[in-house]
């Protein structure tokens, strides 16, 4: 494994500093400016940040995390040890935990955690370069409305989430994500009443409700948000706009109506990837959408889990890749989709072309579904439950290729399975195709061996 020693200054600036490395250390403090070097496998590395991590000690076991905004779940994790304060500057000598764990270029939000287990110090926001910190900033804290009391209520932990009742609370989380870098990673909600938005008159925009990316943890407790409206022409449109590295369980979200021009349209979000929908209900109507438009969300990258939704909603008016849960999985992708009702006997999906009671599109993806349930009397007048398309029409899935039929593979991917399958899924409700390629479990099959059914 190799070994990494992280020179950490803290100052009240948001500045680059050099980097510099050598085999030995006598006075950390006196290290001259410089570009990274590597001896022997050891690094230092200084970087100045516009917040005072508060350390008395000067022999404190920590964890530096670093969680990736916009890729994996689980932060890179490193092992640290303050070995010096001097002039507010703080050395550690750190030590990646898991083997390979060398960051990759990109933006990261940096926590700190103590020996007992807990976060302290501000968020911060940095650029990893070269294993170099180039950028770094505060990540703010959630407020409330300057009209209500000023009283942020829990502080965002698991055990302590901040607590969302009101519209105004929920306007202000949103505020809050459009400020934030991070949009909200490795922060925790908590809904504890239903919320019901203004509806057709908007609150973010004037087209209706604009949202912002969320890349935290959302328990809706049970309750609903509601009255979500968006007259316009605009692209990843939902509760979300896209969701990365989430969590988003025991939420109601209900649609007055969505209706755009524009592409990535979902109930939840526009677009996702690594992340978890789970213990929820979708209800409402998109009355138009172009391309990938989903009951939960519009297009899904990798790492998608979808668990335990109840689908009740209208799609219409739409063009390509059109699902009741998931519009399209992008190539070379992955989800995982389980435990899927239509229990409120309404549920209509209609598009142009690939258009799945679950999923219209999956190119070259790696897919997993199973106890889904589309089963409904099909002439009983209080039933409004149908799939319709042009071609590529299927009661789960419109058009599929697995993703080991790709040339060469594409083996750098997470999340992959052995092969794609659906398993446990009953269908009954009535199909239209107006074209090619119709089917009442898959409208169409590259290659059917690369497809498990049960």
């Amino acid at each position: 494994m190799k070994k990494y020693i992280l020179k950490y200054c803290i100052l009240l600036l948001v500045t680059i500093t050099p980097f510099y490395s050598c085999a030995t250390i006598e006075d950390p403090s006196k290290l001259p400016s410089g570009s990274v070097e590597e001896i022997n496998g050891l690094f230092f590395i200084e970087f100045h940040t516009p917040a005072y991590w508060d350390i008395e000690t000067k022999d404190l076991d920590i964890e530096l995390q670093f969680y990736p905004l916009g890729g994996r779940v689980e932060p890179y994790i490193f092992n640290a040890k303050l070995i010096n304060k001097r002039n507010h500057q703080i050395f550690f000598n750190i030590d990646p935990s898991i083997e390979g764990n060398d960051m990759k270029d990109g933006y990261y939000l940096l926590r700190a955690v103590g020996p007992d287990k807990k976060k302290f110090g501000e968020r911060l926001y940095v650029n990893i370069t070269n294993r170099s910190v180039s950028f770094v900033s505060l990540c703010p804290e959630f407020y409330t409305d300057a009209e209500d009391d000023g009283e942020v209520k829990g502080s965002g932990t698991a055990d302590d989430p901040y607590l969302l009742s009101t519209k105004k609370d929920f306007r202000n989380f949103i505020y809050f994500l459009h400020d934030d870098p991070s949009c909200g990673r490795d922060l925790y909600f908590k809904q504890t009443a239903d919320i019901w938005l203004d509806g057709s008159e908007g609150i973010v925009d004037e087209n209706g409700w604009i949202s912002e990316d969320f890349s935290g943890y959302y328990n809706g407790g049970g309750f609903t948000i509601g009255n979500i409206y968006y007259l316009g022409g605009d692209s990843n449109i939902g509760l979300f706009r896209n969701v990365s590295s989430a969590t988003i369980e025991n939420l109601t979200v209900d649609i007055l109506s969505i209706s755009s021009t524009g592409d990535q349209i979902g109930a939840i979000a526009g677009r996702a990837s690594y992340t978890t929908v789970r213990n929820c209900k979708v209800t409402g109507r998109i009355d138009q959408g172009h391309i990938s438009v989903g009951g939960v969300f519009g297009s899904v990258g990798v790492g998608v889990a979808i668990d335990n939704v109840d689908i009740s909603i209208i799609i219409n008016n739409c063009n390509d890749y059109v699902g009741g849960v998931i519009g399209q999985v992008e190539k070379y992708q992955s989800c995982r989709i389980s435990n899927i009702t239509t229990n409120q006997h309404i549920f209509e999906v209609r598009g142009h072309n690939y258009v799945g009671g679950i999923l219209g599109y999956a190119p070259y993806a790696d897919i997993n579904i199973s106890n889904v349930s589309i089963v409904h009397t099909v002439n009983a007048a209080a039933d409004l439950c149908f799939i319709e398309g042009n071609s590529y029409v299927g009661g789960i899935l419109g058009y599929f290729e697995n993703i080991y039929t790709a040339e060469g593979g594409y083996p750098d991917i997470e999340y992959l399975g052995i092969m794609s399958k659906i398993e446990n899924s009953y269908v009954n409700t009535v199909i239209k195709g107006h074209g090619e390629n119709i089917g009442g479990i898959v409208g169409r099959i590259v290659d059917p061996s690369e497809l498990k059914y049960q």
